[in-house]
């Protein structure tokens, strides 16, 4: 099928912009199936991932009532799943002559109307991302240069998910730090107020204030912030600790 490059570029330059914060797993599945089908003359494409709970729906330009793709048959057999395990592409020109290789995938896919089916792997280096499923109506359904496109469009998207996935996995990994050193910083200036307020050193400053996290039950965090803010809560702080200094003391008498 013959594609105008302005089409593919802007299909590449859409399937690559991943890193927008409006970002959405199944809005990129839809995107990536339609410019599959336009772009390869195909009759329905979709996409499965490695792992199961993000697996999308798959789109179909006509709204297909059955769009087979492997997870529709509940078996584990058929051009994605095999192209997953293999991390090879597949090709099955003929799904009339696929019955010994697909018992249960290649009679359902003859009965939703297709011919023929192709898998590409979604693969970024050695990481391994899912499968593209490309469903044709007739036999010998994508030619050669229609399959390289097909993997084509699968490095990209491939691409794009992984690159996605590794920046929200950052902005993650520094939202977790930065709460650590916000909660650090509170906690260290709370020693300090106790520690001025009533002439004490920031050890026992900081006992005082985990003493009374764990006997009133509340977060030591949140404990530290009270006591910044109220000089109240920073007696009260350290009134519950008294008791304890005077049984230690008593003991060592």
């Amino acid at each position: 099928m013959d594609v105008p490059n302005r089409q593919v570029a802007a299909a590449f330059v859409e399937l690559a912009d991943t890193l927008s914060d409006a970002f959405d797993l199944s809005a990129y599945a839809d995107l990536l199936s339609s410019h599959t089908v336009d772009l390869l003359g195909a009759r329905a494409a979709g996409i499965l991932l490695a792992d199961p709970a993000e697996t999308p729906g798959s789109a179909t330009p006509d709204q297909l009532s059955l769009l087979l793709d492997s997870r529709a048959l509940k078996i584990h057999e058929g051009a994605g799943f095999e192209c997953f395990a293999t991390g090879l592409p597949v090709r099955c020109h003929d799904l009339a002559a696929a019955d010994a290789r697909w018992p249960g995938y290649a009679p359902a896919a003859r009965a939703a109307g297709f011919g023929s089916v192709y898998a590409f792997p979604l693969q970024r280096r050695v990481r391994g991302v899912g499968a593209l499923e490309v469903f044709a109506a007739g036999r010998v359904g994508l030619g050669d240069d229609d399959i390289a496109l097909g993997q084509a469009l699968a490095d990209v998207a491939a691409t794009g998910i992984v690159n996605e996935r590794t920046s929200r996995s950052h902005d993650i990994l520094i939202n977790q730090l930065q709460t650590a050193l916000d909660s650090r910083v509170a906690i260290e200036q709370a020693k300090g107020v106790l520690a001025g307020l009533h002439e004490i050193d920031v050890d026992e400053a900081f006992t005082a204030l985990r003493h009374y996290a764990r006997s009133h039950n509340r977060r030591l965090l949140d404990v530290a912030r009270t006591v910044i803010t109220s000089r109240t809560m920073a007696a009260e702080v350290l009134t519950a600790q008294r008791p304890r200094r005077l049984d230690a003391q008593t003991h060592l008498r």
